[in-house]
């Protein structure tokens, strides 16, 4: 369709002028369009491609980039929330524009230390991830060993919000501390190593009354972190023990010999693995 528009114009002095134009409108042509998907995520800095889908126009499009780019697709890497927008433009001078959000996620690696790297059996220690955390999670692994196996198991998950975090731990092995935040995760490098001394603990759980020969007996628990201990009585020819070793967390019983008619009085030892503890048996 093809129309002219004329314009006249008349002066103070009555001179006259006129302009003419004419517009052609292409009923056939459509303009461009063009989309750019959601849900671009990035993390810690990594690149993510936009393409863009266009279709309709004339062709031969043009394309303009917020950053200035003029390619048909872009590679950005934002640390942050960024929203980036595509002007294309078809070859007969028609525009379209989209835009999109690239959710972007940022972690340092934050420095994790213990407050001391060697405990005490059945003691803890305080592991600190330091520094101003982002808002996120936290995730504790332990790395440990079990025998011939190598096992990793998740002490916790806590909430960050702008400040370090910790946790009370007291098992052996190397801890791992990974950040988290929507889509990004990001292990820190230094992973702490906590040592357990060798420990044994005694304690009474119950004690018979003397039967009618004169016998008793005493159950004693063990909990100790050692592989394999052994257990000494004094004195030896009126106690008896139920085993002669053990490992770990176990239970011992000791007895009198009722026909000496001995009272349940003297003193247990357990040793093993460089600890050694004892427990006296009263009457």
């Amino acid at each position: 369709v093809t129309t002219s528009y004329t314009l006249r114009g008349t002066g103070k002095n009555g001179c006259q002028s006129e302009s003419t134009v004419t517009v052609i409108v292409d009923q056939g042509h459509t303009a461009p369009t063009v989309g750019l998907p959601a849900g671009y995520e990035t993390c810690n800095g990594s690149m993510v491609q936009l393409n863009p889908v266009v279709s309709g126009g004339s062709g031969g499009y043009q394309y303009l980039w917020s950053t200035g780019g003029t390619r048909r697709y872009l590679q950005v890497r934002p640390v942050e929330n960024t929203t980036y927008w595509l002007e294309v433009t078809d070859g007969q001078g028609c525009t379209a524009r989209a835009e999109t959000m690239v959710k972007g996620s940022m972690f340092e690696d934050y420095p994790v230390s213990l407050a001391s790297d060697k405990i005490d059996f059945e003691e803890s220690t305080t592991l600190t991830v330091a520094g101003t955390l982002p808002g996120g999670k936290a995730k504790l692994e332990l790395t440990y060993k079990e025998g011939w196996r190598t096992l990793t198991t998740t002490i916790g998950t806590v909430n960050t919000d702008g400040g370090p975090v910790s946790w009370e731990v007291a098992r052996e092995g190397k801890y791992r501390v990974t950040l988290s935040r929507g889509h990004c995760r990001f292990t820190l490098s230094k992973q702490p190593q906590l040592v357990v001394r060798p420990g044994i603990k005694l304690s009474v759980i119950r004690k018979s009354r003397r039967n009618s020969h004169g016998g008793q007996k005493v159950f004693i628990a063990v909990r100790s972190n050692v592989k394999e201990w052994r257990v000494k009585v004094r004195p030896g020819p009126y106690l008896r023990s139920n085993k002669r070793s053990g490992s770990g967390n176990d239970e011992i019983r000791i007895s009198t010999s009722g026909r000496q008619g001995k009272a349940l009085e003297g003193t247990v030892t357990v040793y093993g693995g460089g600890a050694s503890t004892s427990i006296g048996l009263n009457p």
